[in-house]
């Protein structure tokens, strides 16, 4: 079978998802390599037709083993005039052939600023640094890092926080700000902590924050084990997670 794909899902912007004109988004779709080609150099995804929304028409595939699925990302911005707007995109092999019954597409409404109702939205996405009952000496310091998306309407700008609401929050910041991030994008949040003197098992609960101090989203959290480490001081058990 020559190179062929699935669509898996919208890990970002559902079909008709209302944006403010001229905001950046992030559009990501989880596909599934059905042919019997691996995806690799030369394999691209290429605007098709519709309205592009960004000036770059082409970029590489990430590499996909037949079988497997893997998420492909386009930047796009909502055009300033309002109305809708259909990008379509199709897969291209390393010989510049198009493959796939059909595109893939964003589709989304773009609605004046001074009368679109935004909603902040974030989800955790993975534990990049610190996974659960991680094992860290008591009294010693860590990182705890956590990738999240922007999964509401609105890009996450100055004032946009992560803030501790509930349990432990091992640390005296309890608010970090959050970088900026396009709608449907991921950001890496960081906070410096350190492990309870007393041994036991300990957590943290986090939510996300808007300029206007209105929680939204959902809950990100960090749970470590505190132990009596002898030796070194050092905790060999710590790992990271991938992105």
């Amino acid at each position: 079978m020559p190179a062929n794909y699935a669509f898996v899902d919208d890990i970002t912007i559902p079909d008709n998802t209302t944006l403010a004109t001229g905001t950046p988004f992030v559009k990501t779709w989880r596909l599934r390599n059905t042919g019997d080609v691996a995806w690799g150099d030369g394999f691209t995804l290429r605007f098709s037709d519709g309205d592009a929304m960004t000036a770059t028409h082409s970029q590489k595939l990430p590499a996909c083993e037949p079988g497997e699925a893997v998420d492909v990302t386009v930047e796009l911005t909502a055009p300033l005039t309002p109305g809708t707007y259909r990008s379509n995109w199709y897969l291209h092999d390393d010989e510049g052939r198009a493959f796939g019954e059909y595109p893939v597409y964003a589709i989304i409404q773009s609605q004046p600023a001074s009368e679109f109702q935004g909603r902040p939205d974030g989800r955790f996405v993975l534990d990049f640094t610190i996974p659960d009952d991680t094992v860290i000496p008591v009294g010693s310091a860590f990182e705890k890092t956590w990738a999240v998306r922007n999964t509401g309407n609105v890009p996450w700008r100055d004032g946009f926080h992560l803030v501790h609401v509930t349990g432990n929050p091992m640390t005296d910041n309890f608010q970090v700000a959050l970088p900026h991030t396009p709608v449907g994008g991921v950001a890496l949040v960081t906070v410096n902590m350190k492990a309870p003197t007393t041994p036991g098992m300990t957590y943290g609960n986090w939510r996300f924050k808007d300029a206007n101090g209105r929680l939204f989203g959902g809950i990100v959290h960090v749970r470590i084990s505190a132990r009596v480490v002898e030796g070194s001081g050092h905790n060999d058990s710590t790992h990271v997670a991938d992105l």
